[in-house]
């Protein structure tokens, strides 16, 4: 967001001009003859842990700027500092010793001369050397390279592939013998054989002796073996089991029902922390304001609305220090002398400090003390003609901040000033619902 005119963030937020800042010395706060790198980075560190403990609001774009320009000269500083530190080279070494260490290797002895062998040594014979010749043990040992015979690779044999054979072969025909065939290639050997009980001896009829009665013997009873399951004989279907239904996991708890008084209690909690802030503003009282915000957050916790109503409040106390702050600089610079235009009536200022502010108006003087005392139609006039010496959007959020927060606030002005700053591009979504807001349109209607 764009800022009100005369604003020079560097001076401000770190004591230096803005000129300055191409000065890596002038912007560190540090003279030309500084040559630890120490003190530079302790410096640096000292205005970057000042620029992030800043809120820069419509500034952001200068603060991130400033930052920047300090880490820069940083780094500048120990470049320099580091280009001064003289290098150190080691002297050369004196005459004798600047041959090499490892120097070319000296030329080695002569060896000793080529061996000639003797024609009487070429062949294998066992001829004596000749008499002249030195003694054995001092000649040189004959090295006779000879050419090595081929290898014979052996043969694979051919045992272990018959063996194998055979035993395939004997698995096969036990396989051909033993394998259960199907009914009608079943040969006459293989049909079960039936076997013949002989017959119980036939009793003449005709013999006069009655037979002898024969108490009859009880054969216990066996179970006869379950038949052998065929071969052609199709499984019985066997029927997978049923997944049984899971249980369906019971509802979850219904939500209790909000209670509409505990929501009424916090809902006028809310209020009465607001009405208090916005008071605190009004005074300029901004620590105040910010404590009673931040209260009205907590009880807000457990409701959109609530919580929405306060997000606008944060942001109007955010707003209306910085409109505070614009409205003591406009007054400041009303001070080297100025005509303002006051409804339908113009006035001179005559002084203005913060103890004493005086304007001159229909041929006499008025003084307030202290100056924050002046009427508010007189403090907008000056803020409006000092935020119209650069005609920029953010200046209209700040005048439509100021005209809310002033003693006595004008709706219908801020809403002007509100609708000029979002023509311009300037987000107030925070802002515009507090034209409706109850606690500053009770205030507003006084």
């Amino acid at each position: 967001m764009s800022g009100g005119i005369d604003f020079d963030p560097s001076r401000e937020w770190l004591g230096i001009a803005a000129v300055d800042l191409g000065d890596p010395f002038l912007a560190l706060g540090l003279t030309g003859d500084v040559s630890d790198p120490a003190i530079v980075t302790a410096a640096a560190a000292r205005l970057l842990d000042r620029l992030r403990g800043i809120d820069p609001g419509p500034f952001k774009l200068a603060h991130e700027a400033l930052v920047q320009r300090i880490e820069t000269s940083r780094d500048e500083l120990l470049a320099i500092i580091a280009a001064r530190i003289p290098q150190v080279v080691p002297p050369p070494p004196p005459a004798a010793d600047a041959a090499s260490i490892l120097g070319p290797a000296a030329a080695a002895p002569p060896g000793p001369p080529p061996l000639v062998v003797p024609a009487a040594m070429n062949d294998c014979s066992s001829a004596e050397p000749p008499a002249h010749a030195p003694a054995e043990a001092a000649e040189p040992e004959v090295i006779v390279v000879r050419r090595a015979a081929p290898l014979l690779r052996p043969q694979p044999s051919v045992l272990p592939a018959l063996l194998s054979l055979l035993a395939l072969m004997q698995v096969a025909i036990a396989a051909y013998l033993f394998w259960p065939r199907p009914a009608g290639q079943r040969s006459p050997r293989d049909e079960p054989r039936v076997a013949v009980l002989p017959q119980p001896p036939t009793i003449d009829v005709t013999d006069a002796r009655p037979p002898r009665a024969v108490s009859p013997v009880p054969v216990p009873a066996t179970p006869s073996p379950p038949a052998p399951p065929s071969i052609n004989a199709e499984p019985a279907p066997v029927t997978p089991p049923q997944p049984q239904p899971r249980p369906s996991p019971p509802p979850p708890p219904a939500a209790p029902a909000p209670d509409p008084r505990a929501r009424a209690r916090a809902a006028q909690l809310v209020e009465d922390a607001l009405r208090a802030a916005y008071d605190a503003i009004r005074a300029d009282d901004f620590n105040t304001a910010n404590r009673q915000v931040a209260t009205a957050a907590r009880l807000a916790a457990q409701d959109d609305a609530l919580t929405e109503r306060v997000t606008c409040w944060r942001q109007f106390a955010r707003y209306a220090r910085q409109a505070a702050d614009y409205r003591e600089r406009a007054l400041d610079a009303a001070n080297r002398g100025g005509e303002y235009e006051v409804g339908n009536k113009r006035i001179a200022v005559i002084e203005s400090t913060r103890e004493r502010f005086v304007y001159r108006r229909e041929g006499r003087n008025v003084a307030f003390t202290p100056r924050s005392a002046a009427p508010d139609p007189v403090l907008t006039a000056i803020l409006r003609t000092w935020f119209a010496g650069a005609d920029k959007p953010g200046n209209y959020v700040f005048l439509g901040t100021h005209l809310l927060a002033r003693r006595e606030p004008n709706l219908r002005l801020a809403a002007a000033a509100w609708e000029r700053a979002r023509e311009g591009g300037e987000d107030v979504s925070l802002l515009v619902p507090l034209l409706t807001d109850a606690v500053i349109r009770a205030v507003a209607t006084e």
